[in-house]
């Protein structure tokens, strides 16, 4: 496969995990907001698929880098801030998950 033909699969590829992103997020929160509004029964499966695809490909990516530039004394590694701030947000994300499982599953038990 040529360069191009490299690109053009790269570029496809990128829409559409943007589409499955995209939603999967919708799908999230349209479960998570029967739970908050009481309509009926939430299904954290989007939740946690979001999660966790989300998270691999943050995590792996903070991975490539450090390891591409590590030997790289004129390199200053950017925006840290917005990594801790991605990391944090899929930290709360996932025990806000786990709150809302348990929760569910204590009222199915009770």
């Amino acid at each position: 496969m040529d360069e191009m033909g490299k690109k053009i699969e790269l570029i496809s590829y990128s829409y559409g995990y943007k589409v499955l992103f995209f939603g999967l997020l919708v799908w999230s929160l349209i479960e998570q907001s029967k739970y908050v509004f009481e309509y009926g029964e939430t299904n954290l499966l989007p939740a946690i698929i979001l999660t966790t695809g989300w998270m691999i490909q943050e995590l792996s990516k903070m991975y490539m880098r450090k390891k591409m530039v590590a030997d790289d004394e004129e390199y200053k590694e950017p925006r840290k801030i917005s990594d801790i701030i991605k990391i944090v947000w899929a930290i709360s994300f996932t025990i806000l998950n786990v709150v809302v499982l348990l929760k569910i599953v204590s009222e199915n038990l009770f």
